[in-house]
Parts: C-alpha cells; sequence; structure tokens
C-alpha cells in the first residue's frame, strides 16, 4: 500500500522507511486506517485459503495477496469513499439537477471539500450559468482526477463512473456507432440508472435537443461517441453522467483550497440549493453546439457512383474472365491446334 499510494516502485523505498512512510501517508489522506485494515483482511484470507503458516509465508502466497488487493481495491475503494462522497453532496441538491449550491458545498465541510472557486472553475466542475448562485456539478466533481488514488505511475484508482454502464447498454442494444433519434429515445426511457427510474417519459427539451444533435450532423443520426451525444447524457442522467467540457488533472495544492475568508465570503454571499423544495426547470438551458466526434464520420457514397463502381467492377470482372479463358484454350490446343497430352504448351517427352 505505501508503494502503490506514493506512486514509488519496491526499489525506492528501503525497508527502514516503511514507518516513516506510513506516517506520511497517514497525515496526507484521511481513510489510511480504513485501507491498511482492508489490505490485511485480504492477506488474512488469501493465507487462511493457502494453508501456509502465516510467520514463513512463501513468496508466492504474498504475491497472490497482493494481486488480490490489486483486483479487489477499486471497488472496494468506490464503496468505501465515493459512495458516501456522493450521497452527501446529493442530500443537498438542487432536486433533480445533479448540482449542488457552492455555499452548500463549502457547508459540507468534514475536511473533503476544500478547492477554492477558481479550481472549480478551472477543473470544469463548477456551473456558473447563474453568477448569483454558482453551483458545484455533482457527477463532474465526483468524478475528478483530485479524487483518485494515485497508482504506481501507469495508472489511478478512480471513483466508478456509473454514466459508462448506462453507455453501455445503448452500445449493446444499438450495435452500431449511431443510431436515430427515436431509437435512442425508446431505449432510454426505459433504462433506469441509481437515481432515474425506468420507465419514464422523457421531457419535450430532452427530445428536441436529440433531435437537433441529428440535424446537425446532417444525416438524421446522432453519433454516440461524441461530445454532443455525453451532454445529452448529462441531461438525461444528471446525477451519473459528467458535463462534457474541461477536467481536472492537476493535483490540488496549497493555492487551490479556499481561505477562511473566502469560505466565510460565499457562506454569506451565495444562496442555499433548496434542497426539495426548489423547482427545476426542465427546459434545457445550460447547452453548447460544440461538437467533437471520436472518429470523423466519412459520408456514404451517393448512389450515382456507387452504380458506377459496380459497373466498373463488372467490366473488369468480365475482362479478366476472358484472358482466363483465352490462356486456357492456347494451353489445351497448343500452337497447333491439336490437343495435348497436358495442358502445358512446347513440352517435349523423353523416353
Amino acid at each position: 500500500m505505501v508503494y502503490f499510494i506514493n506512486s514509488k516502485s519496491a526499489l525506492e523505498i528501503k525497508h527502514i522507511d516503511i514507518k516513516a512512510e506510513l506516517a506520511t501517508i497517514r497525515r496526507r489522506f484521511h481513510g489510511t486506517r480504513d485501507n491498511m485494515n482492508f489490505a490485511a483482511d485480504v492477506l488474512t484470507e488469501v493465507v487462511e485459503t493457502s494453508g501456509s503458516n502465516p510467520l514463513h509465508l512463501p513468496f508466492s502466497v504474498v504475491a497472490s495477496a497482493v494481486e488480490e488487493l490489486a483486483e479487489r481495491f477499486g471497488n472496494w475503494q468506490n464503496n468505501q469513499d465515493c459512495v458516501p462522497m456522493k450521497s452527501q453532496m446529493l442530500a443537498k441538491e438542487k432536486a433533480g439537477s445533479g448540482r449542488i449550491s457552492l455555499k452548500d458545498f463549502y457547508i459540507l465541510g468534514g475536511g473533503r471539500y476544500t478547492e477554492n472557486k477558481a479550481f472549480l472553475e478551472k477543473g470544469g466542475l463548477l456551473d456558473d450559468s447563474d453568477p448569483a448562485a454558482p453551483s458545484v456539478i455533482i457527477a463532474n466533481y465526483v468524478n475528478a482526477h483530485t479524487n483518485c488514488v494515485p497508482g504506481p505511475g501507469m495508472y489511478s484508482v478512480c471513483c466508478t463512473n456509473e454514466c459508462e454502464g448506462l453507455f453501455g447498454h445503448l452500445e449493446r442494444e444499438l450495435a452500431e456507432p449511431e443510431a436515430t433519434p427515436e431509437r435512442i429515445l425508446q431505449i432510454v426511457a426505459n433504462l433506469p440508472s441509481a437515481t432515474v427510474q425506468a420507465p419514464r417519459v422523457l421531457s419535450d427539451s430532452l427530445r428536441r435537443r436529440l433531435h437537433e444533435i441529428a440535424i446537425h450532423h446532417g444525416a438524421g443520426r446522432v453519433p454516440l461517441h461524441g461530445r454532443l451525444f455525453t451532454q445529452w447524457m448529462h441531461h438525461a442522467y444528471p446525477r451519473e453522467c459528467i458535463m462534457p467540457g474541461m477536467t481536472a488533472t492537476e493535483k490540488t495544492s496549497a493555492n487551490d483550497h479556499v481561505t477562511e475568508e473566502e469560505k466565510m465570503f460565499y457562506l454569506d454571499a451565495l444562496s442555499s440549493s433548496g434542497g426539495d423544495e426548489a423547482v427545476v426547470n426542465e427546459e434545457i438551458t445550460i447547452w453548447s453546439t460544440e461538437e467533437q466526434l471520436v472518429a470523423v464520420r466519412r459520408a456514404a457514397p451517393s448512389s450515382s457512383a456507387c452504380d458506377s463502381l459496380r459497373t466498373m467492377a463488372f467490366l473488369a470482372a468480365v475482362v479478366s474472365a476472358g484472358v482466363t479463358l483465352r490462356r486456357m484454350a492456347a494451353s489445351v490446343f497448343g500452337e497447333a491446334g491439336k490437343i495435348s497430352a497436358l495442358p502445358v504448351s512446347n513440352k517435349d517427352h523423353f523416353c
């Protein structure tokens, strides 16, 4: 665990430094004790299953314990840290919006919600469409890189992106990279999430925006793997899917934390989310027409072009067949017009 959290290899930390490293980790991460207990439980389970002596563990058992720890840690960390964090924020949500007011964000406190307004803006975590009542986008905050546990250089352990499961269901149902708005609306209306019940009636605003995406691409179809559809999914599932844009990729520093003076200003000047009493406008007002596709769509050739290609291919096949038949005839009859014993011209026979 020390190697993993500090993003170091075993060769970089000497045995005598382990206790010092643990002390540093305990100061930096509030859940260190729980992490260590989890690691100890996994080790105990693997050792008991192997039947080995706990005081003299073979290398194979220790390696199995490390593999098992790495396999389970992501789900455990998500349930231990991410799920409670999201639940805390949803308790103060602007009803159904997937957002929490900046004021309520700081009220939550607990040593976690400490990013200042500038950092939230820079990371694409803040909705400031209403300057008088800025709010934190819950899905963006939960899935931000700042909530990841740093890994050993190659990867980090982050909160589970619940929207990936929704996208996965769409991909399996459609079995193609794009689809008509009607087909997508049919699937989404019957697709539940952790916070959205189904079947449901999608709002007129959602329907209109999806048709606008199809019109934008000029083919009456909506590409699934683009910014516009990701944005639409955020409005369809505001608590699970992120609002696309900039994402936080930098680690927080001392300058990114809110000061007490700044926090008191927001607590006094801003309004709260309003809890369940807030009324959500079904009209989607926060919308950008900017598109970014994972892969550029190629326009399908016109029908006349397809007909020309088919004609050319047919003529080429006829010419090729004619040449082949001519060669076969020449090999069978030979130069004198007589049938040869074998289809090989000018062949000499020896006794």
